[in-house]
């Protein structure tokens, strides 16, 4: 990466990936939900900002939004 930051010297696109480095975002409270474990509650990163929900049984699917 230090290489490929290095030819980006002189331009202006090299200041995109350094400023990354600075972005922190906020630690939310938030259920994990995983195949073949149990939903644990745990600190995440919410990048992408989408939310949804789904309720359902192993027959049918009530409801499911995003």
């Amino acid at each position: 990466m230090a290489e490929e930051l290095k030819k980006l010297k002189e331009t202006g696109e090299r200041a995109a990936y350094i400023l990354m480095d600075f972005i922190r975002p906020p630690l939310l409270r938030n259920w994990m939900i995983r195949p073949g474990c149990k939903p644990q509650l745990d600190d995440t990163v919410s990048e992408l900002g989408i939310f949804g929900v789904i309720i359902g049984d192993s027959k049918e699917i009530y409801h499911n939004t995003v």
